[in-house]
């Protein structure tokens, strides 16, 4: 998957003002700045270009309602979307970038209570 970071600033002060999925929005944003002298820029870049290099691969976890892990296994359909999540008739599912069964198992942990945190529900 191709991002489009939206930076702005020059020397100590360049920064990233958005990151975005979407080319043209990315470029929307950037023709809103106004500063003659600091326009702003589009820098594309692959999401998790790096992550198979040091190791990890693409986990599919299922949780049950209550948290607990039903079923893990490699996904290649994580590389596209590593941020995955949902929930069906039987749980919640992630989709996660980890290096073993122990790392994916501990992320999904971590969102599973992060989504139960803005739903208003507990871990």
């Amino acid at each position: 998957m191709t991002i489009s970071v939206v930076m702005r600033g020059s020397y100590s002060a360049y920064r990233i003002v958005g990151i975005f999925d979407d080319v043209e929005v990315a470029r929307q944003i950037v023709s809103k700045f106004d500063e003659e002298w600091d326009t702003g820029r589009v820098e594309s870049s692959i999401l998790n270009e790096l992550a198979e290099s040091v190791g990890c691969c693409g986990w599919l976890v299922r949780m049950t309602g209550a948290g607990e892990m039903s079923q893990r296994y490699k996904a290649d359909e994580a590389w596209e979307n590593p941020t995955g999540h949902g929930q069906n008739t039987s749980g919640w599912y992630f989709y996660v970038l980890a290096q073993d069964e122990a790392h994916a198992r501990k992320i999904a942990n971590d969102r599973w209570a992060s989504v139960c945190v803005q739903q208003g529900a507990s871990a």
